[in-house]
Formats: structure tokens, sequence, C-alpha cells
């Protein structure tokens, strides 16, 4: 997995590049935890990217259920990478409802990279 600084995935390269960083962020994110961890059940980088590009079809329930299934693969990530895991679904979508989501994701997947 790629460790990537918190604040340019953020801020940084959202604004340089008008928002389209946040969509290959998406599926980057998606794609190193399958690649890294296979067997965790996260959603793949493709769905990913179609549940926020088409989430509003379903009134934003799919990509909700996209975002609770990386989280669970997520902590099972840190599991397996020795880590006792810190990763709280319930936090995470808070922040990412206040726009603080990209900070805490990266900041805990930048944990299963350190190791």
């Amino acid at each position: 997995m790629k460790q990537r600084n918190i604040f340019a995935v953020w801020l940084g390269l959202p604004i340089i590049t008008l928002g389209i960083y946040g969509f290959v962020w998406i599926y980057k994110i998606h794609d190193e935890l399958n690649r890294t961890f296979p067997q965790n059940g996260a959603s793949s980088g493709g769905s990913a990217l179609l549940s926020v590009l088409f989430g509003w079809l379903t009134l934003g329930i799919w990509p909700l259920i996209v975002l609770i299934k990386f989280g669970t693969g997520l902590a099972e990530a840190q599991r397996r990478a020795g880590r006792q895991p810190s990763f709280s679904n319930g936090l995470g979508i808070l922040l990412v409802i206040f726009g603080f989501g990209p900070l805490y994701y990266q900041n805990e997947l930048n944990k299963i990279a350190q190791r």
C-alpha cells in the first residue's frame, strides 16, 4: 500500500485538479486495499468509483454501503497487518459528512502502509 500525505489528499490535490483527484483517490485506495488484502471483502475500485458517480440514483444508499464495506475491510486490514484496529465506521461516516473523511481514511491507511 502507498503512504500518502493526508493534507494533500484532503485539500491540496483536489483543489489543484478541480476535484478530479478525489475520484482517482477513491479508486486507488479501494484497489490497493483489495490487492494487498484480497480476502477482506471490500468493494472493488470500479464499484466504489461508480457508487460516487451514480450514488444519487439510490439516494445515497449505495455509496453508504460501499463506505461501510470499505471501513470494515480497513479495520480487518489493520488487524492483519498486526495492528490493533483503530478505525471506526461511525466516526468515518460522520467525518465524510462534514468533509474531513479523506483525512481520517488516509491516516488509517497510512498506519497499514507503515507496517
